[in-house]
C-alpha cells in the first residue's frame, strides 16, 4: 500500500480509505491509481466488486 500510494502522489490514509470502501472512487481517480500500477483500468456494467479491475500492461 505505501509503494502504490507513494507512486499516486496520495496519503497511505487515503489508499486505506478507497480500499475499504470509504471513498467512492472517481473515474479521475481510478486513472491516477492505473498509472501508478502501471495498468489499464476496466469497468463493466454492474455495481458488484466484478465490475472494476485492473489490467496489467504487458512486459
Amino acid at each position: 500500500m505505501a509503494q502504490l500510494a507513494e507512486r499516486a502522489g496520495m496519503a497511505e490514509d487515503d489508499i486505506e480509505c478507497i480500499e475499504e470502501g470509504g471513498t467512492a472512487p472517481t473515474v479521475p481517480l481510478l486513472r491516477l491509481l492505473a498509472a501508478a500500477l502501471d495498468a489499464d483500468v476496466r469497468l463493466t456494467p454492474g455495481h458488484d466488486v466484478g465490475s472494476l479491475w485492473f489490467e496489467a500492461h504487458a512486459a
